[in-house]
């Protein structure tokens, strides 16, 4: 008995959080991301515009062994954020 109490009370906080705790959750398949997608200032502002809307996103398909394309993109994200919360 204690226990349905115990489960009562923990759906009925669950419902109460639901409208007021919420993450925006997104993957991306941006198709061969690396080196030359990053050199396309108009498509990186596209990209950044787009995953700047989630929480937390996936990005599949990155064809970068070095990472330094998915640097560059962090940055960016990471530039417009900044620009956008001051």
């Amino acid at each position: 008995m204690r226990g349905m109490k115990l489960l009562g009370a923990l759906l009925a906080l669950a419902a109460l959080l639901q409208g007021a705790v919420s993450l925006k959750i997104a993957a991306f398949n941006i198709q061969t991301f690396g080196e030359t997608k990053m050199s396309n200032a108009t498509l990186v502002s596209y990209i950044v515009q787009i995953l700047s809307r989630y929480d937390i996103a996936l990005v599949q398909e990155v064809r970068d062994s070095h990472l330094t394309a998915v640097g560059k993109l962090l940055d960016n994200l990471n530039q417009w954020v900044t620009v956008a919360g001051s």
